[in-house]
C-alpha cells in the first residue's frame, strides 16, 4: 500500500504541476488536470473493503470527469471562437463566452463550490494522509491556479466574474455553517476547506484580470494565499486523528483544570437558529451523491452477467486472481476510462474538439457527458469487482477463510 501511496502521489503532483506549466489549453494541460482528478480518486478509494469509501470515490470520480468535460469542451470553444488561433490567451471569438462559462464551471466543480459542496467531505473517506495531499493541498487548488491562468479569457466578462463571486460567497457562506455543526473532525475539516477556498475565489473575481499590474499583485495574492492555507489545512489533517488526546495532554498540563483549558481555547456557540439550518444543509449535502445502490438493484440480472463478462470480473474473485491480475484488469479498465496518456484519452480529446468546432455541437456534449459516465462505471467496476478486499488481511487468516468455505481446492 505505501508504494502504491507513493505513486499516486507522485501522479498527482505531476498533474498539478502541469496544470500551473503546461500551455493553457494544450493536450498536457488538459491531461494534468485529468491526472489530479483519477490519482485523486484512487487515493480516496485506497481502502475499498467499506461500501462508503467506494460510493464515496465513484461519486468524486463523476464529479472530476464532469469537470474535466467541462475544460474540454472550453478548449474546442475557444479554439472555435478564435479560428486558427483561438487556442492563443487573448484572442476571443463567438465562443468565448462559452468558453468563459464552462471554465468557471470546471473550476467551482473541481474545488468542491456549489454546486457539489459536498466533495471535500466526501473525498475525507480516505487516508489521512491522501486528504491532505489531495483535499487539503493539491488537488483543492488547482482550480485557483486554472482561473489565475486562465484569467484574460473569464475576467473580461462582467458575468463572468459576478457568477464566480455569487457562487463563491454562497459557498462560503454554506460551508462554513456545515463545518460548524459536523460531528466528525475530518468532514469539518473538508468543509472549512471548501469556505477557504471560496474567499480565495471571490478575490480573484475582484481583479485577476485587472490592468495597470493589478491584476498580477491580485494572482500573486491568491496564489500565496493558496500556498498558506495548504500548509495549515495539512496540519490539522495530520492532527485530527489525535484531536481528544491533544485535549487531555493539554489538561494534564494545566493540572486537569477543566476551566483553564476552556479558558485558553472557549467553545464558539451559535444560535438555535443559526445550528437548524446549519444542521439542514448538512442533511441536505449528506444526501448528495450516486443512487449506486438503488442502480446496481434495479439492473436486469441478465445485464449485470454481461457487465461482468465485459469487464472479466468472472475471473476476479479473490480465489481465482494473482495480485498482478488485479493490477493489469485495473490498467485495462483505466484504459478504457480514458485516463490521462492513454489513446482512449487522445481519441476522446480529439472526437469532442472535432465535434465542438464543427456543426454537431449537441452531439459532442453528449459524447463527453457519455464518457463520464462510462468511465465513473469502470471505475466503480475496478473498486467493486477488481481490487480485492481480501489483501488487507494477513495471507495466513486468507487461506483460514478459503479453506473453510472450499476444503478440497486448497490441497
Amino acid at each position: 500500500m505505501f508504494d502504491r501511496f507513493v505513486v499516486l502521489s507522485a501522479l498527482l503532483l505531476l498533474g498539478f504541476n502541469l496544470v500551473a506549466l503546461a500551455p493553457v489549453f494544450s493536450s498536457s494541460f488538459l491531461a494534468g488536470w485529468n491526472l489530479v482528478g483519477f490519482s485523486s480518486v484512487f487515493l480516496i478509494g485506497a481502502y475499498n473493503e467499506r461500501p462508503t469509501v467506494r460510493d464515496s470515490a465513484v461519486y468524486v470520480h463523476f464529479v472530476f470527469q464532469l469537470s474535466d468535460a467541462c475544460l474540454v469542451a472550453a478548449t474546442g470553444f475557444w479554439a472555435h471562437g478564435g479560428g486558427h488561433g483561438g487556442r492563443r490567451l487573448g484572442v476571443d471569438g463567438g465562443g468565448g463566452d462559452l468558453a468563459a462559462g464552462l471554465v468557471l464551471l470546471s473550476a467551482l466543480l473541481k474545488a468542491s463550490q456549489l454546486p457539489v459542496p459536498n466533495l471535500f467531505a466526501r473525498s475525507m473517506e480516505g487516508t489521512s494522509a491522501g486528504s491532505a495531499l489531495g483535499d487539503a493541498a493539491l488537488a483543492a487548488h488547482v482550480g485557483v491556479v486554472l482561473l489565475a491562468r486562465t484569467a484574460p479569457i473569464w475576467y473580461p466578462r462582467a458575468w463572468a466574474r459576478f457568477a464566480l463571486l455569487a457562487a463563491s460567497l454562497l459557498s462560503w457562506g454554506a460551508a462554513s455553517l456545515v463545518a460548524k455543526v459536523r460531528a466528525d473532525r475530518k468532514g469539518a475539516l473538508g468543509y472549512a476547506s471548501v469556505a477557504s477556498v471560496s474567499v480565495i475565489y471571490m478575490l480573484l473575481a475582484l481583479g485577476a484580470g485587472a490592468k495597470g499590474g493589478v491584476g498580477q499583485v491580485v494572482v500573486a495574492c491568491a496564489l500565496w494565499l493558496s500556498l498558506a492555507h495548504a500548509a495549515a489545512r495539512m496540519t490539522q489533517m495530520f492532527r485530527a486523528q489525535n484531536l481528544l488526546l491533544e485535549r487531555g495532554e493539554r489538561a494534564a498540563s494545566l493540572g486537569g483544570d477543566e476551566a483553564a483549558l476552556e479558558h485558553l481555547a472557549p467553545r464558539r456557540d451559535i444560535s438555535p437558529w443559526v445550528y437548524r439550518q446549519a444542521w439542514r444543509l448538512n442533511r441536505f449535502n449528506s444526501g448528495l451523491g450516486l443512487p449506486l445502490d438503488r442502480l446496481a438493484a434495479g439492473t436486469p440480472r441478465r445485464l449485470r452477467a454481461a457487465l461482468g463478462m465485459l469487464c472479466g470480473c468472472w475471473c476476479l474473485s479473490a480465489a481465482k486472481t494473482s495480485k498482478r491480475g488485479q493490477w493489469l484488469a485495473t490498467c485495462g479498465l483505466l484504459c478504457l476510462a480514458a485516463a490521462p496518456f492513454t489513446p482512449l484519452d487522445a481519441a476522446r480529446e480529439y472526437l469532442a474538439l472535432e465535434l465542438l468546432t464543427g456543426s454537431s455541437l449537441g452531439l459532442g456534449l453528449a459524447m463527453l457527458f457519455g464518457w463520464a459516465l462510462l468511465s465513473t462505471a469502470c471505475v466503480w467496476v475496478a473498486l467493486t469487482h477488481v481490487l480485492d478486499k481480501e489483501r488487507f488481511k494477513r495471507k495466513a487468516a486468507v487461506k483460514q477463510k478459503l479453506a473453510a468455505v472450499a476444503p478440497g481446492k486448497l490441497a
